[in-house]
């Protein structure tokens, strides 16, 4: 059982996760959903919006799995959009009744990767890996994609790639043809 606030999220990281369908059906702006459970039995009382993207900085296409921290903060990626374009890392933040969203990173489709799908992966310091599709290096047009890692120092966050995928044998992104 995941808590927080003394609210059960386990039910609620699950349903998030299979909404992932929902967000390729509805495509661009997509809206995120979260069923929130209260009490001790595990019949959600809400359902509400807690953000609508709106494309553009705040990122577009959100297919993505999302990662709950133990303040209940969600991370998550959205493929496009961002100051550059070649998606984000963005994190919403339970403040007062409502949610703040903030964008963490924005990747440029260069050397850093681009087009992040499915989410990122929480680890016990509060850093954040996740992978993307494109930028990097390697023989694949646009670049074979990265494994990359966001670590937060006060509350800046600082990207750096762990891997960029060559076409190889290590693998690539979607783009790369007749391979990955």
């Amino acid at each position: 059982m995941t808590t927080t606030n003394g609210k059960d999220f386990s039910l609620a990281s699950s349903i998030v996760r299979q909404t992932r369908r929902f967000f390729r059906l509805i495509g661009g702006a997509a809206i995120l959903l979260l069923i929130a459970l209260y009490g001790s039995g595990l019949k959600a009382s809400t359902t509400e919006v807690i953000y609508s993207f709106a494309g553009d900085d705040d990122g577009e296409y959100t297919d993505t799995d999302v990662a709950i921290d133990a303040d209940g903060n969600l991370y998550g990626t959205s493929v496009l959009g961002g100051e550059f374009g070649g998606g984000t890392v963005w994190q919403l933040s339970p403040v007062g009744g409502g949610w703040v969203h903030t964008v963490l990173y924005s990747f440029t489709g260069g050397a850093d990767g681009g087009e992040p799908y499915k989410g990122v992966t929480l680890d016990a310091a509060g850093n954040l890996y996740g992978t993307a599709v494109t930028g990097g290096s390697g023989s694949c047009e646009g670049g074979c994609g990265v494994t990359y890692k966001l670590t937060k120092s006060g509350t800046a966050w600082t990207q750096s790639v762990i891997h960029a995928f060559t076409g190889g044998a290590d693998g690539s992104g979607s783009r790369c043809e007749g391979r990955g």
